[in-house]
């Protein structure tokens, strides 16, 4: 969502139209998980206005670039509990693009 948002609020920049494009990816990624196990996702009770806004493009790539961080840690730690192999595998991918891609990115525009 902080990724639309800014996308919302600032208009069509790279990289954040990219990473918004990768994070749509990821969440299918997740979403085809629950589908093979015949379960149903949770529902996303998210909206933009619950996210942050940000007012020049500075800001908003520093800021990412804390998220893209936060999502590394939190991978960092699903990746340490026993899963299947098909949920650690999208785990590790997800992971190593925010590690590799997502948050360079971020880094290079802030």
């Amino acid at each position: 969502m902080t990724y639309q948002g800014v996308v919302e609020d600032l208009g069509q920049l790279a990289p954040f139209v990219n990473v918004l494009s990768a994070e749509q990816r990821h969440s299918a990624s997740i979403a085809q998980l629950f589908v093979r196990r015949d379960l149903t996702p949770p529902p996303n009770s998210w909206t933009l206005e619950m996210g942050p806004h940000f007012t020049s493009i500075p800001v908003a790539c520093g800021a990412a670039a804390t998220a893209e961080r936060g999502n590394v840690a939190m991978y960092d730690e699903l990746l340490r509990l026993t899963l299947p192999a098909d949920v650690r595998q999208v785990f590790e991918n997800i992971r190593l693009a925010s590690l590799t891609n997502h948050l360079p990115a971020f880094e290079r525009c802030s």
